[in-house]
């Protein structure tokens, strides 16, 4: 594993705080930083605050992260799970709903065809 510089004149840090729950933060979230210029990569853990490690450098290197999930008691990838909201029924989020004229939600909506490839040929056209 490359050692990585703890000085530099930039410094990076990222912040996924506002994406994942407390309580799923707590558990310990890994996420895969791929330093692109430098060609190497590494599996690390989220704080407990849902930050990164700080990455310093040299220069301006392209860094990706990678959200990869938790590890189980078993030492298998959890996967970060989908948090769909559900349908709800009302229109507004206002409290009187009597002056409101709101339109049913038709649960069997129109389904659209895409023809990717289409799209894509005439995109700029």
């Amino acid at each position: 594993m490359p050692l990585l510089p703890q000085t530099g004149l930039f410094s990076r840090r990222f912040d996924f705080s506002s994406i994942f729950t407390p309580d799923f933060l707590t558990a310990g979230i890994s996420y895969q930083v791929i330093n692109r210029s430098q060609n190497s990569e590494r599996i690390e853990v989220l704080d407990e605050k849902g930050r990164t490690s700080r990455f310093y450098g040299d220069s301006k290197d392209e860094i990706e992260i990678s959200v990869i999930g938790k590890l189980t008691k078993e030492q298998k990838w959890a996967l970060i799970p989908d948090n769909e909201t559900e349908h709800e029924d009302h229109c507004c989020a206002c409290d009187d709903e009597e002056d409101h004229d709101c339109e049913e939600i038709s649960e069997t909506e129109e389904v659209v065809e895409d023809n990717l490839l289409e799209d894509y040929n005439q995109f700029g056209n």
